[in-house]
């Protein structure tokens, strides 16, 4: 009872004081939150699109309101296999920001003081170890994006219980690395479990020498079995995503840091006086404070050098990392090991120098004698850090992320299922102006970039993600060529946001005040029947399409497949192909209800996103899902009514949660194993 009662009042009290007291904006401030463009174009409207479908009890596989529909757990950044996910989601946005943020801020604190308590430090030396990693700048703006603040967030523990396992063979401590790896893995960004493991195997040789290299290498093995129902659905979108498809060195490196920039960031409170990065600052900002940064260099000077050079290796390896082009290496690195194509950002790889320098600032302030001189350095480095982020975390008036706005009144009123989408040039100018800053914002939060339409239930045919199919993406190009694309009318585009007028003879206004709100007059409906199908091989089916469905063209309606149709094409005599709407009945995360009024044999064309997992139904008899118009979907449908159901049940999900289930049932049975092996071999007096 003792040893709980030390650890609370010396471990998880003041880190959790220090947690709340950094975040104390968003957490005490009445009315007030977190916010950034992240947070507001993805993350929130992530938040309340899950909570929604929770709340209907549907489990949101897939993502209906942005690119036309898009896999949604496979996506990863949701975390929808991450347990604290949950939590969350019982609090408004505003609030759940703020727990994430603390949460995620007091275990990467707790876990680093551990870590660093195993390795025979005092400690004053240990917290100054939490203070460095839990509160630098790099994790601190990082606010914008929850997920990678979890990931970053497990690093210490995946260390600090391999090191317990590496003095005291307990299978247990293993398995709590295995389960902190799969919850990195599962937390919304994996590139930090990759930097993980490249941290750990520097590591290996000088602080886990007692784990074998077959353990070692097991723990990456379990931990993926563990986030199986996560990983297999990520993978297999990822097979056919953009970032596979015609990923180039440019993108890839996309936040290198530049090497001068990088040492700029070791000046003391550079932030008051250094131009923010020319990036995103929440995702380049790097600063430990000149004390840590003081602390460590003495430790690598002194006489615990040879303690500290492998954490010194580890910051090394992330700072090189971090360079992205600016390195000569790591265009070889991205040449010739295909697994580095996964990844963008490198300035992410700073996590590495947090953690490193965090132990080295360690043995630092373990060098220092007088105990009293060792709290001074720790309450020294944590109020740096507290002064540095003051003026870089911004919070605004918490009514952003609930007040409405007026143009999803308007789309609604229209049509339930309409589509929108920014006008090509509004896309690029992203306004946010007004009277006062959440004015400013509210402005901002109408103009619906992606994807803010899915917080406010509307359908985008655009997308602010990651992964991205690349076919959906080939559209998307195509359509913001201009305001004629025929894909447009094809993805049921029915509105269009936009800070100038567009073509009167295409364009009707439908909302006067900027942003504008035009009514595309014509587009297709979201589901309609047409007598017309052309067969055209793979790769000629983009053109084929934009060919048909130019103005004018008499085949105007006519489907295009790759399969399933005539293999006759009808000639510019032939009438014009019957079309007619079908009636929506009910459309969810995961399925689709229609009716159809067929007046002849033809097709049921949904203009969503054509892609494996989904199975279709025409009056209770299973039907084929045929890819329609390059990327939509069709199914056969005879003469007179029928009633046709999508359904998305991909395979890999459910192969990934059977392989997570039997993998966490063999995880709980190790586990007690484990305790009784350890009690038999230690029995109480």
């Amino acid at each position: 009872m003792s040893r709980v009662r030390n650890f609370f009042l010396t471990v998880l009290l003041p880190v959790g004081c220090a947690a709340a007291l950094f975040w104390r904006d968003a957490l005490f401030q009445p009315g007030r939150a977190l916010l950034s463009d992240v947070l507001l174009r993805y993350f929130y409207p992530m938040h309340e699109f899950t909570r929604r479908s929770l709340a209907a009890w549907d489990f949101p596989l897939w993502n209906p309101h942005i690119s036309a529909g898009t896999p949604f757990l496979a996506s990863l950044q949701p975390a929808l296999c991450y347990p604290f996910t949950y939590a969350a989601l019982l609090l408004d946005f505003p609030g759940a920001a703020a727990f994430s943020v603390l949460l995620h801020t007091a275990l990467a604190a707790a876990f680093m003081h551990l870590f660093v308590s195993r390795l025979g430090l005092s400690l004053c030396a240990s917290l100054a170890a939490a203070a460095v990693y839990a509160f630098n700048g790099f994790f601190a703006m990082h606010y914008s994006f929850p997920n990678q603040m979890a990931a970053y967030a497990w690093l210490p523990a995946i260390a600090y219980f391999l090191k317990r396992y590496d003095e005291t063979p307990d299978a247990r401590f293993f398995l709590a690395a295995v389960l902190a790896l799969a919850l990195q893995l599962v937390s919304g960004h994996p590139l930090f479990a990759a930097y993980s493991g490249l941290c750990l195997l520097v590591l290996k040789p000088f602080i886990f020498r007692a784990v074998t290299w077959k353990r070692f290498l097991l723990l990456p093995a379990a931990a993926a079995a563990l986030a199986a129902a996560q990983l297999l659905p990520t993978f297999f979108l990822t097979l056919g995503s953009q970032r596979l498809a015609d990923a180039s060195f440019a993108w890839g490196t996309a936040y290198s840091v530049a090497p001068l920039r990088l040492l700029s960031m070791f000046a003391p409170l550079w932030n008051r006086y250094l131009p923010a990065p020319a990036g995103d600052p929440h995702i380049e900002t790097f600063y430990i404070g000149a004390l840590a940064a003081a602390a460590a260099l003495w430790a690598l000077t002194g006489r615990r050098r040879k303690e500290a050079a492998p954490f010194f290796a580890v910051a090394l390896a992330g700072l090189a990392l971090a360079l992205g082009s600016h390195l000569f290496l790591y265009e070889y690195l991205w040449n010739y090991f295909p697994p580095a194509r996964l990844f963008r950002f490198p300035a992410q790889a700073l996590c590495l120098p947090c953690f490193g320098l965090a132990v080295c600032a360690a043995y630092g302030t373990d060098m220092l004698k007088a105990p009293r001189a060792r709290a001074l350095a720790l309450l020294g480095v944590y109020l740096e850090l507290l002064v540095f982020s003051a003026g870089s975390i911004k919070t605004v008036d918490a009514a952003l992320y609930s007040a409405p706005v007026p143009s999803p009144a308007a789309i609604t009123k229209s049509g339930a299922y309409d589509r929108v989408v920014m006008a090509p040039n509004s896309r690029r100018q992203r306004r946010h102006t007004g009277r006062s800053e959440l004015e400013a914002w509210l402005n901002f939060k109408d103009t619906l970039l992606p994807n803010t339409a899915m917080a406010l239930g509307l359908y985008d045919a655009d997308n602010f993600e990651e992964l991205k199919p690349a076919a959906h993406e080939k559209i998307l190009a195509r359509l913001y060529s201009s305001p004629f694309s025929p894909w447009i009318d094809l993805l049921s585009v029915k509105h269009m946001v936009s800070f100038f007028p567009l073509p009167p003879e295409k364009y009707a206004p439908a909302a006067g005040a900027p942003p504008y709100l035009f009514r595309n007059k014509t587009s297709l409906p979201r589901a309609y029947f047409t007598d017309t199908a052309l067969c055209r091989p793979r790769e000629e089916v983009f053109d084929a399409v934009e060919k048909t469905y130019a103005a004018n063209s008499p085949l105007y309606g006519a489907v295009i497949l790759e399969k399933g149709c005539p293999a006759a094409t009808p000639g510019p005599e032939t009438a014009r192909p019957a079309l007619t709407a079908a009636r929506i009945t009910a459309y969810g995360p995961d399925s689709v209800a229609i009716d159809c009024a067929a007046p002849a044999e033809g097709w049921l064309v949904l203009s969503d996103t054509y892609f494996r997992g989904w199975k279709a139904s025409v009056n209770g008899t299973p039907a084929e899902i045929l890819r329609a118009d390059y990327n939509l979907r069709a199914v056969k449908v005879k003469k007179g009514f029928n009633s046709v159901k999508f359904s998305y049940a991909p395979p890999e999900f459910y192969a990934g949660l059977l392989l997570t289930l039997l993998s966490l049932a063999g995880f709980v049975f190790a586990w007690f194993q484990a305790g009784r092996r350890q009690k038999a071999q230690n029995p109480r007096p």
